[in-house]
């Protein structure tokens, strides 16, 4: 049997559970409903952003569409560049054959392989087959040095930068470029050495 003192203790810590946890739920229901509102109002900013935009919407704003390489059949951008002995080259030369145009690194793993194929390809004439023509970056001795020791026979040009590679849109090598008889681009780039060998037949 609870004495009068030990009922009135039990009753005060009741007591006091319940208000905790009326508190407790009264701060729930608080937070969620603020909740509610800071949702409400971001709402109300995305819709009146999105009335901003409308009239924005389909607006050609002058910027050109960007093409990541040169499609086919468009006319090859012509060039100017010295080989491996000072002399000047265009494109124009080769116009009537067909050319491969190979953009190589001597600096890049994947150009030192393609290399072997490409003298291969040089010194095997088959009627129809492109003419490679490789566009190389770096300096002349070390192009003459590796190109010499491949014994290469095709033309192997040099640019100070990547200023032909820029306007043929290359960003990497090895990459090549079918060019037609026609001076124009006989189809799209082939990337990587599999993709080179396929499009030189």
């Amino acid at each position: 049997m609870l004495r009068p003192t030990e009922g009135i203790a039990l009753e005060v810590v009741l007591l006091i559970v319940v208000v905790v946890l009326a508190v407790l739920v009264f701060f729930s229901f608080f937070l969620a409903y603020q909740m509610m509102l800071q949702n409400g109002r971001t709402l109300l900013r995305l819709e009146a952003l999105e009335d901003l935009l409308k009239p924005l919407m389909g607006q050609d704003f002058g910027t050109e569409a960007y093409v990541p390489t040169l499609p086919k059949g468009v006319k090859a951008p012509v060039f100017s560049l010295p080989d491996l002995n000072g002399v000047q080259h265009s494109l124009a030369e080769w116009r009537g054959k067909r050319v491969l145009l190979v953009f190589f690194d001597p600096n890049c793993t994947f150009s030192r392989r393609l290399l072997p194929y490409l003298v291969a390809l040089g010194s095997d004439v088959v009627p129809g087959r492109p003419q490679p023509v490789v566009i190389s970056m770096g300096s002349i001795e070390e192009n003459r040095t590796m190109f010499d020791a491949a014994g290469a026979g095709f033309p192997v040009l040099l640019q100070q930068s990547t200023e032909v590679a820029g306007a043929y849109k290359v960003d990497g090598t090895p990459m090549s470029y079918l060019i037609d008889a026609d001076g124009t681009t006989a189809d799209d780039i082939a990337v990587g050495i599999q993709a080179i060998l396929i499009q030189a037949g």
